[in-house]
């Protein structure tokens, strides 16, 4: 069997075709509330499997070198370190992972940073499940073009 891409495994969860990549994702946000509800949606998504979480821009860089993802879910504010120069360094460390920044406002300015740092686009934090879980297939496999605001606007 040859070896799945991008660090893609084999889906072994209800609802998704076999041989359908898992998009492996960490998740990154100062608040805890936040994490663990992010988590939980995520888990009962086929296809889609959480292999970290930081609370911080610097725990966050090392997190994705330790657990090379697929996806990150990228608070913009973070302590420290924020989460755009947290998205810049991983896009030297890991050139491969695709971040999506999760922000409160669509504020063009924030949203070009970002996006200038390497983000691959970007998510409302009031967006819902098939939202988080179409952006973050929109962004995989990391070669893909950006995606931009998921979901994009009409």
């Amino acid at each position: 069997m040859a070896e799945p891409e991008d660090n893609a495994a084999e889906v072994t969860q209800a609802g998704a075709g076999p041989g359908s990549p898992v998009i492996r994702v960490v998740i990154v946000d100062d608040h805890p509330l936040v994490r663990r509800g992010l988590r939980s949606l995520l888990e009962t998504l086929p296809g889609i499997d959480v292999v970290g979480e930081a609370a911080d821009g610097a725990t966050a860089v090392r997190e994705v070198q330790l657990t090379r993802p697929d996806a990150v879910l990228m608070d913009i504010q973070l302590p420290g370190l924020d989460g755009i120069e947290a998205t810049r360094q991983i896009g030297v460390t890991c050139p491969d992972v695709a971040v999506l920044m999760l922000t409160m406002f669509d504020e063009d300015a924030t949203d070009f940073t970002a996006m200038k740092a390497g983000a691959r686009g970007y998510l409302l934090k009031g967006a819902d499940q098939d939202e988080i879980a179409g952006g973050l297939r929109a962004s995989w496999p990391a070669r893909r073009s950006s995606v931009r605001k998921w979901p994009p606007a009409f």
